[in-house]
């Protein structure tokens, strides 16, 4: 008799705790998932949603994005024939500072060509938004430019990588003490 009262204790057990597993495996597979998407958002995306563009606002805006990609692209193929110009130096043993320091002068004026484009089209961007689209606007630049600039941060195809010399060590960094 003891032995069938421990039998059925184990069953009642056993039969809970199989329970529970499935109301918590049940909990975890319908619960919403409350952490942030990690997808990557379009800036595009973000200020239509945020700023709440009319279909006239999306119009104008797409026409400012086709222009600023245009002018993006050809600056980024700029760079990247200025970069790969730079680079040639170290094959061709034509390491001079007045030559390389030109170089980097013209790259860093199409770096601040670029700035200052960007700088335009969100200056067009906010133009075409009401007061109340203004004010969210310069709340949410940031967060765009953020976003813009974690994508920009994947090195383009056509980007020549800076050649690594004979002997596969890197050169020491540059004297920075003057």
């Amino acid at each position: 008799m003891n032995e069938i009262k421990t039998i059925k204790i184990w069953k009642y057990i056993t039969t809970i705790l199989v329970a529970l597993n499935i109301i918590l495996m049940l909990v975890m597979w319908l619960k919403p998932n409350n952490e942030p998407e990690r997808q990557h958002t379009a800036p595009r995306d973000i200020i239509i949603g945020k700023l709440k563009f009319t279909s006239e606002q999306i119009k104008n805006y797409d026409s400012l994005i086709a222009i600023h990609r245009s002018q993006a692209n050809y600056l980024r193929d700029k760079s990247a024939k200025l970069h790969e110009a730079f680079f040639e130096k170290l094959k061709n043993n034509q390491y001079q500072p007045t030559n390389t320091d030109s170089i980097l002068n013209l790259i860093a004026a199409t770096e601040k060509e670029n700035d200052l484009m960007t700088f335009n089209h969100f200056k067009a961007v906010r133009a075409i938004c009401n007061k109340d689209q203004q004010q969210e606007f310069d709340t949410i630049i940031n967060e765009v430019l953020h976003i813009m600039k974690q994508g920009n941060n994947r090195r383009p195809d056509n980007m020549p990588r800076p050649p690594l010399p004979a002997d596969g060590n890197r050169p020491p960094p540059p004297n920075r003490d003057n």
